[in-house]
């Protein structure tokens, strides 16, 4: 945890920067010639520009430099951050790993595409036993078939509807020794919720809040026991705004926010060993937007690099594979909800198919 001078710090900055805007904003109001409307603009829009810049470098800086404690590792991630996604120095992750002897058994849900099948395909060169579980089992064969090549791993498929809670139950009791659990299975869906079917929306909620609570409570008891493991359940930038036109899928993902930042918290108090962790990406290219009946207006980022980022920054809570993403959490905790809420439903609006 930070100092808490840092914390005033960082307020102090961001008033005096919010105030400047406010400030050349008024002045551009009262103006009443042109050319001093102009040139005030000006001023606000250099203002926005370093409010952004300065309040995204200053939360990167800080963060970075107590994470690792180290000025050399801050300057090394800095430039990677400003590199398409550059290589990042984990001396300190690669230690944390050592420290828990790799994750050995593994299980992730939602592993026939996308996001889950990109880290069993990462974490097949590093653990001994993989469980994969998802609905379409000719892709989870097929999975398995490639991953099978290395003779060392163990790879198992379970095809199952995870909405269903007696299928997570089964789960557990089929798998309980799991070093880490990748809550990773859900979907989303686009539309007035007025229009939306109520069907897809109960499995929905099914599946991205009351399959990965099942999962997450009995994986976690058998956790906690043994005093190792980690728990890293997929959410989303999503999870941290509202979301018009896809209301209830923004809204299950605040919820896997909520929690897991509750459970992280009793973890900490315990003083447990076992780990809890949350990957809020932005848009990603995978099955997820086809199922949503959406279209990606910028292309999303590639899911093979999210994936590794995610793996590679485990001893994070807060995993955010995309810098502009990480910036944007300073507006949503400044800006006020009526504003975010605006905003996404005019970016959402342009993503119908």
């Amino acid at each position: 945890m930070n100092p808490w001078y840092i914390h005033i710090i960082e307020i102090l900055v961001v008033l005096i920067l919010f105030t400047g805007v406010i400030v050349c904003t008024v002045t551009i109001m009262k103006s009443k010639k042109k050319q001093e409307k102009r040139n005030t603009k000006k001023v606000l829009l250099l203002l926005n520009f370093i409010l952004l810049i300065g309040m995204a470098v200053f939360m990167l800086s800080h963060k970075t430099y107590y994470k690792y404690n180290d000025w050399t590792i801050l300057s090394n991630n800095i430039n990677a951050v400003y590199g398409k996604y550059g290589e990042f120095d984990v001396r300190n992750i690669n230690q944390d790993k050592a420290e828990r002897n790799e994750f050995m058994k593994v299980l992730i849900t939602g592993a026939s595409s996308g996001i889950g099948r990109e880290m069993a395909r990462i974490l097949a060169s590093n653990c001994e036993q993989l469980v994969l579980v998802g609905r379409n089992t000719e892709r989870l064969e097929q999975l398995k078939k490639e991953l099978s090549a290395n003779a060392t791993l163990q790879v198992m498929t379970v095809s199952t509807d995870l909405s269903v809670t007696e299928n997570c139950v089964r789960l557990h009791e089929a798998y309980p020794d799991v070093d880490l659990l990748i809550n990773n299975a859900g979907f989303g869906d686009f539309g007035t919720f007025t229009e939306t079917s109520l069907d897809k929306e109960m499995q929905m909620i099914d599946t991205n809040i009351k399959a990965l609570h099942i999962l997450m409570k009995l994986y976690l008891v058998d956790m906690v026991k043994k005093d190792h493991g980690q728990i890293l359940n997929v959410a989303s930038i999503a999870g941290f705004m509202p979301g018009p036109l896809m209301g209830t899928y923004y809204a299950t993902k605040a919820y896997v926010v909520r929690l897991s930042e509750a459970v992280r918290k009793e973890l900490k108090q315990k003083k447990s060993k076992v780990r809890i962790s949350i990957l809020c990406p932005g848009p990603v290219r995978t099955n997820f937007e086809k199922t949503a009946n959406i279209k990606l207006n910028f292309g999303g980022k590639d899911v093979r690099k999210v994936a590794k980022y995610a793996l590679d920054h485990l001893n994070q809570f807060y995993i955010v594979p995309v810098f502009t993403v990480r910036a944007s959490r300073v507006f949503l905790k400044i800006l006020p909800t009526s504003w975010i809420a605006a905003i996404i439903y005019r970016v959402q609006s342009r993503r119908s198919r």
